[in-house]
């Protein structure tokens, strides 16, 4: 993730599960824990709004990293 997004940027990560509640911290953090993030729901939504950016992760193990304007 850093590749793309400072390791201080803020991101929101957002789960298709809604039981799970939408979170936001530095992306250093989520780095670190990329796993659980994952593994904690099969969708999930990373928002970086500094970079402008959008990471999804889809149950079926396909990652689209698109900007959004």
């Amino acid at each position: 993730m850093n590749a793309h997004i400072d390791p201080e940027t803020e991101v929101v990560a957002m789960w298709g599960n809604y039981v799970v509640p939408t979170l936001a911290m530095p992306s250093r953090i989520l780095a670190d824990h990329a796993g659980a993030v994952v593994a904690s729901s099969s969708d999930v939504w990373v928002y970086a709004d500094r970079e402008g950016l959008i990471i999804e992760r889809f149950h079926d193990g396909r990652t689209t990293l698109a900007r959004v304007n």
